[in-house]
């Protein structure tokens, strides 16, 4: 599902450090971990991220959003 939005998903990666100036992660291993848009993915239940925003009522309409541009555009 995420791979034909163009969206890498990486599971059970702990990053100890992020730059978002030059859009780049390091993982525990310390790999670096570049970006274009970073997503941050708490889990299955909804956490409070102080000083994070986002628009729930998007996001609930973002993956039929997405799969109906690209019925479109195909």
């Amino acid at each position: 599902l995420f791979s034909v939005l163009g969206i890498e998903l990486i599971l059970g990666t702990k990053i100890i450090s992020a730059d978002v100036r030059r859009k780049a992660l390091v993982t525990a291993a310390g790999e670096t971990i570049s970006y274009k848009t970073l997503i941050i993915a708490t889990g299955a239940r909804v956490l409070d991220l102080l000083h994070f925003f986002f628009v729930y009522p998007f996001f609930s309409n973002l993956i039929l959003k997405a799969f109906a541009i690209l019925d479109c555009v195909a």
